[in-house]
Parts: structure tokens; sequence; C-alpha cells
């Protein structure tokens, strides 16, 4: 690639699986890869940070971390990022951490429970606490403009619209049913959206992927991107429940799958 030509934006899924990982899912976890090279790890599960360097971003290329909300399987790998940042040769670095309101009080009960080993001078650190509304993240020459909005999942859960550079990509996190998420997907090209759970269930919390489906068409949406698969769920035939409900090109995500937005 010649380097005076930037390179596309992308999101990434590191991880595609839940809190049951597997051998070909990892937990959940995202990059936003911006063209300058630099990455923004969204709902960093365990195993995000070494995920995000198998795709060529290292951790001192790390720039900023978004929350959708605050189960471990979510968040995990953002005290080993901490704790990675705390090395010498990384002490240059600056990391944002975005979220739902609450995220600060996060990072001090990550100190608590490890110490000075989860926390980096405060210097280095910017902690962004959202409303649902839009917002504009400031990472050095790069800028994210977005749109949050409540999720039906945990009381402070939000979901995200972001604009890349030629596609907006909406992200629900963990989402249940409701008017919400169909919001959350108006105005996006590609929707990555979860399907955690085998037809049947309650989706008070969670969708299947016949609830991700019409949610997706409600949308409007061109692109819809299933993932966040419980084992069982993927011994179903995602796919074709999902495509009697939506008729746009349909992915079913996967570990290193790319978006070029």
């Amino acid at each position: 690639m010649n380097p005076n030509v930037p390179r596309p934006v992308e999101w990434i899924v590191l991880g595609s699986g839940t809190a049951l990982p597997t051998a070909t899912r990892g937990s959940p976890g995202h990059l936003l890869r911006m063209g300058d090279g630099r990455g923004v790890l969204v709902d960093p599960g365990p195993g995000s940070v070494r995920a995000a360097a198998k795709q060529g971003v290292l951790l001192a290329s790390l720039r900023a971390v978004i929350v959708t909300h605050f189960h471990p399987d979510h968040c995990l790998d953002l005290f080993a990022l901490l704790f990675g940042l705390r090395h010498p040769s990384l002490a240059h670095c600056q990391l944002t951490v975005v979220g739902p309101r609450g995220v600060a009080l996060l990072l001090e009960r990550g100190r608590a429970a490890f110490g000075k080993w989860a926390t980096i001078d405060p210097k280095r650190l910017e902690v962004i606490e959202l409303e649902p509304g839009p917002f504009t993240i400031e990472l050095e020459s790069q800028r994210l403009e977005g749109v949050a909005l409540r999720m039906p999942h945990l009381d402070h859960s939000l979901g995200y619209r972001i604009r890349g550079h030629a596609r907006t990509i909406a992200y629900s996190g963990d989402t249940g049913i409701g008017e919400a998420p169909i919001e959350l997907g108006r105005g996006a090209d590609v929707y990555v959206l979860e399907a955690a759970l085998t037809e049947g269930s309650d989706t008070a919390r969670h969708l299947t992927p016949s609830a991700a489906a019409r949610i997706a068409t409600a949308a409007g949406v061109k692109e819809l991107v299933l993932t966040h698969f419980y084992p069982d769920t993927e011994r179903s035939d995602v796919r074709a429940v999902a495509r009697e409900h939506f008729l746009g090109a349909l992915v079913l995500g996967y570990d290193g799958l790319r978006l070029p937005l």
C-alpha cells in the first residue's frame, strides 16, 4: 500500500461470541481502525487487546475505548489495556475512555481491585461519560462523530451509531427488542446487531436471529451483520431464520470480519 494514501476506515470484529467463548469465537470485542492506523476498541471483552494486535493494531496505537455497558464480557480488557500502558516504552500514549454514565466508577472499581496496576497517570487518561444523544470525540488528528441511544438491556446500556468515511455503522451492544434498537439503526448503512439467543427465547434483554432481522428491516438498513452468538444459537440455521425477515445484505459475523466504512 502506498504510504501516502490513507488507509480506509474499518470496523473489525475481534470477538463474535459471548461470555462462553469457543475455539472459533472469542468474547465480544470490536475495533474501529482509523485512517491513520490508530485504533478504538469497542466493548473490549477478554482477549480483545491481543485480537487487535493480530489485526495489525498494537497496544501503542490504541487511542480510545468505547463501552456499551459494564458486563465483564464487554469491558474486561479495558483493564488489560491500562496495565499494558504502564510499560515505560508506552509512557507517551494517551487513552480516552468513553461510555455510559458510570464508566468513571467502573475505572475506580478496577483500581480498587487491581491497585495501581489498573491505572495510568491522570494526565494521560480522559474519561467521557455520555448521555443519549449526539456526541463528538476528539482523538489527536481524528474525530469521531455519532449518536448514543439507550438500549433495553441494563439500565445504563447504550448503543452507538458512528459516522465513518463513506458509511455509517450502528452497533447495538447487548439489547432486547424495542423501538430503541430500531431508531439506532435508522440512518445507518450497516448494522452490527446481536443475535445471542435461540428462537423462542425471551427477547427482553437479548435478541434472537429473527428478532434482530425484524429490527434491521424496520430500521431500513442496507447491510445486517449478526454477532454475539451463544453456542446453542450457532447450532441452528441462523442465516435461514434471519433471511425470512430481512432481504438486504446479510453477514454472519465472525472473528476477523472487516467492514469498510
